[in-house]
This record gives structure tokens, C-alpha cells and sequence, in this order.
């Protein structure tokens, strides 16, 4: 499933209008604004892990862009209970006793978030268990419930059409 992603090809799609514009949409439905960071790097190893490559993304940016941003403005507009944050990992990478959870503030949307949405969209497209060993991978906490979160917004999406 692993592939592999050049770094200039992830740089290029971070500043690719198609992206931005993109991004522009779920921000202003959200009112947040884009940090313009730019953190290629894990989206390289992220892409690489799923097997996606950055054509694929830009495809899906350029002819399902509406899908796309509806998903990702379902899924940061449902309010998340700290309280179900079971703090899920891969066998053998559970956190130790000293590792404390912290709270996060929202104070934007990092440049490329919408990437992480592309993701979550073609591997939901290939089905939970692929999605699910993905958010373990990314050490997401709750992965179970977020999996299923993150279906349920892509059939409610998917059914905007």
C-alpha cells in the first residue's frame, strides 16, 4: 500500500490554487482562518503510508472539490467530547503513565488541512478497516468512534450531491 511521495510534489500541492481555494470555502463556512504554515513533511509520510499520490489529490480537488469541502465542514463542525478521548494506539506504542493528554485550542486551520480530508475521503471510499488503521497509525485518539464519525460524514456528504 506504501508508496512513495516526493517532498517538491507535496510542496507543489500546499501551494496549488486548487487547494487554497478549497481551503478558502471550509474556513469561511467555519469562520476560521488559514494559518498559511507549511508542513510538508508529514503529509508526505501520510500520503506515502496510504498509497495516495499527489495527483490523486488534485484530481479529487479539481472534480469532487464540493464533496470534499462538504466533508471536511461536517466533520469540524461536530463538537468533540473530551471525555471520549479513549486514547487508542497500534499494539505496543500505548502511551506510559507520564505521557499526559493536553487540551488544544482552535485557532485556525493549518495550511493543507484539507489534504488530511483527502485522505480520510479515499480511504473511506475503501472501506473502515483501512480508515481505521490509518487513524491508529496517526495515533488518533478515540480512532474507533472517529472512524465512524468520519463515515457517517462522508455518506452524509456523499448523499448533498
Amino acid at each position: 500500500m506504501a508508496i512513495s511521495i516526493p517532498l517538491e510534489d507535496v510542496q507543489g500541492l500546499l501551494a496549488s490554487g486548487e487547494l487554497a481555494e478549497a481551503q478558502a470555502k471550509v474556513a469561511e463556512a467555519l469562520r476560521l482562518r488559514v494559518i498559511p504554515e507549511e508542513f510538508a513533511t508529514p503529509f508526505q509520510r501520510q500520503l506515502g503510508y496510504v498509497g495516495v499520490p499527489v495527483g490523486a489529490i488534485l484530481q479529487l480537488l479539481r472534480e469532487e472539490s464540493d464533496l470534499l469541502t462538504r466533508f471536511a465542514i461536517l466533520d469540524l463542525a461536530t463538537p468533540i467530547d473530551p471525555e471520549q478521548l479513549d486514547g487508542e494506539f497500534p499494539v505496543g506504542e500505548e502511551p506510559g503513565p507520564n505521557d499526559a493528554s493536553s487540551r488544544i485550542e482552535v485557532v485556525g486551520l493549518t495550511n493543507g488541512f484539507l489534504i488530511q480530508y483527502a485522505i480520510y475521503l479515499a480511504l473511506a471510499r475503501r472501506g473502515r478497516d483501512q480508515l481505521l488503521r490509518f487513524l491508529k497509525w496517526r495515533r488518533i485518539p478515540g480512532a474507533n468512534r472517529v472512524c465512524r464519525e468520519l463515515i457517517q460524514h462522508f455518506r452524509s456528504a456523499s448523499q448533498q450531491s
